[in-house]
């Protein structure tokens, strides 16, 4: 940049003192000099972004930084284009200018972003437009988990149904008032996970035939299983198993051994 600067200096008397032309009458003299000053714009050598290239704004904004270097001492702002001009930067050391702004999640397209320097005394000035844009772009949304039982929903239910164990008389299969009492009160337990399964699981004790107490563990299953659907709970979940004596709970007391469990886990396998 060149800038001329003239100067003027009006010297009547000092014409006459020159006697150059003599003086016979008073002359005005004009002295004109013209000085040119170059002045140098402002040098930047760098802008980044952080985060720089592409940013997935999917499920989340950021705040971006910018970061421009050049001369020291200067008036810096930056633009973004098509969305401001002219934000003021801070010299946070010389020569070093930082500015920020914000991306909002869900926002797409390619941001580039524009510095400026410029010399306020002299209005000398520099742009300069950062190397490459930074890119929005939003990724898809991830398919929906399907709906399952999770190993930690199941072992959650299973200590909610572990303890509406149904016991039984001596070779019957038919529910007790008390336990059709207990599973009609914790309707609601048994509706609670509706993804869970419920294993309705027949046991005997040891009293007679192998055979026998395998088909009569199936019967005390099955009867448990009636009155599950009566409360509503849907025969999707129920996978029903009968074991006869093979599972005593405890070998002392053989009442003890003849019921039907509610596991959302099956203890004994397939």
């Amino acid at each position: 940049m060149r800038v001329s600067v003239r100067t003027a200096t009006v010297a009547g008397g000092l014409a006459c003192l020159l006697a150059i032309a003599g003086c016979a009458g008073k002359k005005d003299l004009k002295l004109e000099m013209t000085r040119e000053t170059v002045i140098h714009p402002p040098v930047i050598s760098a802008m980044t972004l952080d985060p720089s290239g592409e940013f997935d704004t999917w499920d989340r904004g950021s705040t971006v930084k910018v970061t421009m270097t050049g001369d020291p001492d200067l008036d810096a702002t930056f633009d973004v284009e098509g969305r401001f001009d002219g934000r003021p930067m801070e010299e946070t050391e010389a020569g070093v200018y930082q500015g920020s702004f914000e991306v909002a999640p869900g926002e797409e397209g390619d941001l580039w972003v524009v510095g400026h320097l410029v010399h306020a005394a002299s209005g000398a000035s520099q742009d300069y437009r950062a190397n490459r844009a930074l890119a929005l772009r939003p990724s898809p949304p991830p398919p929906p988990e399907p709906e399952v039982c999770t190993r930690e929903m199941a072992a959650a239910f299973d200590q909610k149904i572990r303890g509406l164990t149904t016991y039984f008389e001596f070779d019957k299969h038919d529910l007790t008032d008390e336990s059709k009492a207990t599973l009609t009160a914790n309707r609601g337990v048994l509706a609670s996970e509706p993804l869970c399964t419920i294993y309705v699981l027949g046991h005997t004790d040891d009293v007679g035939d192998e055979p026998y107490n395998d088909a009569l563990s199936n019967r005390r299953a099955e009867t448990v299983v009636s009155f599950l659907e009566s409360l509503s709970v849907s025969n999707a979940r129920i996978v029903k198993r009968h074991f006869g004596e093979q599972h005593p709970a405890n070998g002392a007391n053989r009442s003890r051994n003849r019921r039907v469990e509610l596991r959302a886990v099956n203890p004994y396998g397939e």
